[in-house]
């Protein structure tokens, strides 16, 4: 059977926002795509959590337990594992809309760029957490990313979290591994979609798919990861 695209996830501790994420993702409008979930947990979720909040959809999980694994080491396990046309990335702190996966893929099959992704803006569930998302949604921060702002289909330099055209992505990279297992501080993303633009991929936003995050919920985690970022 062919798949036409892979919705690959790790979570780590972070179990409420991948309860929101796994709901969202059962009320998928997935019209005639084949798909499959790959999910690598390196906490304590279960697969029987899993099953309740994906509902129909449950029969397409491979639901992975692996404590304490670092994230790039993850995120190669389950990129290796998928056989899609398209592997999807998501995370825990990911907001869909109903019709997300049916524009990605659906934009995968129209552009000739290797990677694709949507345009992401940071919400908030508290105060602390509103003063974060606001913070890096900030022309200033991180909002002045071409991803974060743009008004029209545009190549860039990186996406969030992004879509990949599996086959094309694995022969640009050659024997490289998707994500560096070496420097696990770094923003894993930013990393593999630099090394892909440098082999010639291209990029693509389009601001007509919308995705939110939840960033981190106080500043002192907040900053620590914009220290490993600016590594």
């Amino acid at each position: 059977m062919n798949i036409d695209a892979s919705i690959v996830i790790t979570s780590y501790k972070d179990n409420f926002y991948l309860d929101k994420l796994l709901k969202a993702i059962a009320l998928q409008e997935l019209k005639k795509y084949k798909i499959e979930i790959i999910i690598l947990d390196a906490g304590s979720y279960s697969i029987e959590r899993c099953n309740i909040h994906l509902g129909n959809l449950k029969k397409y999980l491979k639901f992975i337990s692996a404590k304490d694994l670092s994230r790039t080491e993850s995120l190669n396990k389950i990129f290796n594992l998928s056989k899609g046309y398209l592997i999807v990335r998501l995370d825990s702190r990911t907001v869909i809309n109903k019709d997300y996966l049916v524009s990605i893929i659906e934009l995968s099959k129209s552009t000739t760029a290797e990677v694709l992704g949507g345009k992401i803006n940071s919400i908030y569930l508290s105060s602390s957490q509103e003063i974060i998302a606001e913070t890096m949604n900030h022309p200033l921060m991180f909002g002045g990313g071409s991803f974060r702002n743009t008004n029209r289909p545009l190549k860039v330099d990186s996406v969030y979290l992004g879509a990949y055209k599996r086959e094309k992505c694995r022969c640009l990279l050659n024997k490289e591994e998707w994500f560096d297992v070496k420097n696990t501080k770094i923003s894993e993303d930013s990393d593999l979609n630099f090394r892909l633009r440098k082999k010639g991929a291209t990029i693509l936003c389009d601001p007509s798919i919308n995705v939110n995050h939840y960033p981190r919920e106080d500043i002192n985690s907040f900053l620590k990861l914009c220290f490993n970022y600016g590594r």
